[in-house]
């Protein structure tokens, strides 16, 4: 399980990204990250067809507008956690050699959608 922060980035709009080992975070784990009260965590963790975790795969999360509010790439293990505003989002998940993925999810106030695993077909 996850049990501690191993970087924070900052994209071009200032949207912070951390990384994580797994997208299942342990009781109180959530608090490594600085999550303001009206924000959230989304995650997940992305996989090829046979379960390898796709390393460098590329995420988009937008808006109901359209609007990028974060992107980046997942870690070694294909894992990847946002902290974003409470709201509705799009998730665009991709990878060279690999179809696409696309999924919504929406994040509460102060809480953590986990989409678990995403496979990516080839």
């Amino acid at each position: 399980m996850f049990g501690r922060r191993l970087g924070n980035r900052s994209d071009r709009m200032g949207s912070r990204r951390g990384r994580a080992h797994h997208p299942g975070l342990a009781a109180g784990a959530a608090s490594a990250f600085a999550v303001p009260p009206s924000g959230g965590l989304l995650s997940c963790r992305v996989l090829d067809p046979v379960n390898e975790p796709v390393r460098g795969a590329e995420f988009a999360v937008t808006d109901g507008m359209g609007r990028k509010v974060v992107a980046g790439e997942a870690d070694p293990y294909g894992s990847f956690v946002a902290t974003v505003p409470a709201g509705e989002y799009r998730l665009a998940v991709s990878a060279d050699g690999y179809t696409p993925y696309r999924g919504n999810a929406t994040v509460a106030p102060s809480g953590h959608a986990a989409l678990g695993d995403v496979t990516l077909q080839v």
